[in-house]
């Protein structure tokens, strides 16, 4: 049986599973200023491999990508984030097919929903109340007023859309 390796590859994925255990064959997805990036990379695994679902969702997942750098040498770009969903596709002979979505892990946040109020309290304490508990890396790149509203509320949405949306404009 031929053994297949990632390393001389223009596209890897790393995950929680064995090196090489899944190659890319192929990816595609979306990125927007003010939107959170979804890419769907499509993957194969030798049949003699039974691939852990539970090891993938949830957890982290790296896709790198080469691209054309100076005297041959290839440019790394990496997309890092969580699996947000895996299945798997067709089988043929030697291998089966798998799709993962890749997805920033502050999209975790658009999948509670919570009503709160927040009483005078300035955007930057907000966010900061919001984020409280969840690991995830964050900074205001740029200064937000230090106005404090009398009431803020948030009925019934999801925990992210207070976070994207009181960093631009008043609630």
């Amino acid at each position: 049986m031929v053994e297949y390796k990632q390393s001389d590859r223009s596209l890897q994925v790393s995950t929680p599973l064995a090196d090489d255990v899944l190659l890319v064959t192929g990816f595609h997805g979306t990125e927007q200023i003010s939107h959170l990036y979804s890419f769907e990379v499509k993957l194969v695994a030798a049949n003699s491999i039974t691939i852990d679902f539970s090891k993938l969702v949830g957890n982290d997942i790296t896709l790198s990508i080469a691209t054309p750098g100076e005297d041959e040498a290839a440019d790394w770009r990496y997309i890092s984030g969580i699996c947000a969903s895996f299945s798997q596709g067709d089988r043929n002979e030697e291998f089966t097919s798998y799709y993962a979505e890749v997805v920033p892990r502050i999209w975790l946040l658009t999948r509670q929903v919570r009503s709160r109020i927040f009483q005078q309290k300035a955007v930057p304490d907000i966010l900061e109340k919001l984020f409280e508990g969840f690991d995830c890396d964050y900074r205001l790149r740029t200064p937000l007023p230090a106005f404090r509203s009398s009431f803020r509320s948030g009925l019934g949405e999801k925990h992210q859309n207070p976070s994207s949306r009181g960093s631009r404009t008043p609630w």
